[in-house]
C-alpha cells in the first residue's frame, strides 16, 4: 500500500468514527487486512500517523505558528494534551 493510499483508509476510517460509526470504523479497518489484496498493518499505522501529522500541521497554522515552528508547535501541543489525560 503507498503512504497515499494509506492515508486515504485512515481519512475513510476518521470519517466514520466522527459520525459515530465507531464500530464501522473498526471494521473498516479490520476489513482492509483480510483477503487476497490486503494491507499490512504498518501501511495503516503509517497512513493513521501521517493523518495525525496534516492535522497537526493545520492546527499549527491555525493557531498562528509559522511554517518553521509547525513541528515545535505540535510537539509542545501534544505534551501538553498528554500531560492533560486522565490516568497514567
Amino acid at each position: 500500500m503507498t503512504p497515499q493510499n494509506a492515508t486515504r483508509v485512515a481519512i475513510e476510517a476518521l470519517t466514520l468514527w466522527l459520525e459515530d460509526e465507531r464500530h464501522n470504523a473498526a471494521a473498516h479497518i479490520a476489513d482492509i487486512h483480510t483477503g487476497p489484496d490486503a494491507a499490512d498493518k504498518d501501511s495503516t499505522i503509517a497512513g493513521l500517523l501521517n493523518l495525525a501529522m496534516i492535522l497537526g500541521m493545520d492546527l499549527a497554522k491555525a493557531n498562528g505558528a509559522q511554517p518553521d515552528d509547525f513541528r515545535s508547535w505540535l510537539n509542545t501541543y501534544l505534551q501538553k494534551l498528554s500531560l492533560g489525560l486522565p490516568g497514567k
